[in-house]
């Protein structure tokens, strides 16, 4: 119990002499430190992210109590924290990005600042972030994306915009994403979809386009991304789909769920150039279906 005890105050001597009181900031519920003493990781509930160590690469802050100014996410909040690869900031009252707020962070690879309440995002907004693989934007209030958001972004390969209020997709709202593998923008409010607007993301995997307001996919749309494997267009209000929308492409899994489609749209899957091609066409209205109409087709169930 005595060689307990006078641990504990060789302990808190060392921390005095280093100047730090505790090995963990008090707000923080995980505090990693690498082999030299320095926090690493970090997992913090209310907690203002500038009084927190510049050695931190893995930051997720949560739940702040008090109101940022203007709800406006500064520049000087990561000051000096040029170590960041990885960073979570939820339900942080973030209405807006200033300027180049992240640009002291060179090294992040995952940027996540979903359940905010952020209307607009800007060009300007990810400078300096040419080395993020992930965003996610997942519950906020964007409406548009505007023209070459994202083109800072060349090594971007996953972005996720779920649960936002867009209407549309513009023709270079993806501009510049080079190495985009999937983009997720289920549960917004689309009804509308340029009809060049993927077009140069040939590197496009998977598509979540699922509970928005298609009525119809036009002519040339998703055609030509060679690589594109997956589309999720189910819970829209679909009735029309061009046969010419998806020539090009070599799509495994195509689902339609809960559409108006009301009958099997034979030219439209022909064009899709790959004999696995799963479709899921379950809850439509569908009431007459034509010989050879699922040629080289698997239905989803």
């Amino acid at each position: 119990m005595e060689i307990s005890n006078f641990c504990v105050f060789v302990l808190m001597l060392f921390f005095k002499l280093v100047g730090v009181s505790s090995p963990c900031p008090a707000e923080c519920l995980t505090c990693d430190l690498n082999k030299q003493g320095e926090i690493i990781v970090l997992t913090c509930t209310n907690v203002q992210i500038q009084t927190l160590p510049n050695t931190v690469e893995d930051l997720q802050a949560k739940d702040l109590n008090i109101i940022l100014p203007f709800g406006r996410f500064d520049m000087y909040i990561l000051n000096g924290k040029s170590r960041l690869q990885r960073l979570e900031i939820n339900n942080y009252h973030i209405t807006s990005l200033y300027g180049e707020c992240f640009k002291g962070c060179p090294g992040l690879l995952t940027l996540d600042l979903s359940n905010n309440e952020i209307m607009i995002i800007e060009e300007v907004n990810f400078a300096g972030l040419g080395n993020l693989n992930i965003l996610n934007l997942n519950q906020n209030n964007v409406t548009t994306i505007g023209n070459f958001t994202f083109r800072n972004l060349p090594a971007l390969k996953i972005l996720s915009i779920v649960g936002n209020k867009l209407t549309s997709i513009l023709k270079d709202d993806f501009t510049g994403l080079v190495k985009i593998a999937k983009i997720d923008l289920q549960h917004n409010i689309i009804k509308h979809i340029n009809t060049e607007a993927f077009h140069s993301l040939q590197t496009l995997e998977n598509l979540n386009l699922q509970h928005n307001n298609l009525t119809g996919i036009a002519a040339g749309v998703f055609s030509n991304l060679t690589s594109l494997r997956e589309l999720n267009l189910q819970y829209n209000h679909i009735i029309i789909l061009d046969p010419t929308s998806m020539v090009g492409t070599r799509l495994t899994k195509l689902d339609l769920w809960q559409n108006q489609i009301s009958e099997v749209p034979t030219e439209f899957l022909g064009s899709i150039g790959h004999l696995g091609l799963t479709v899921n066409l379950a809850k439509n209205n569908i009431t007459n279906i034509r010989s050879l109409a699922f040629n080289s087709v698997v239905l989803g169930t």
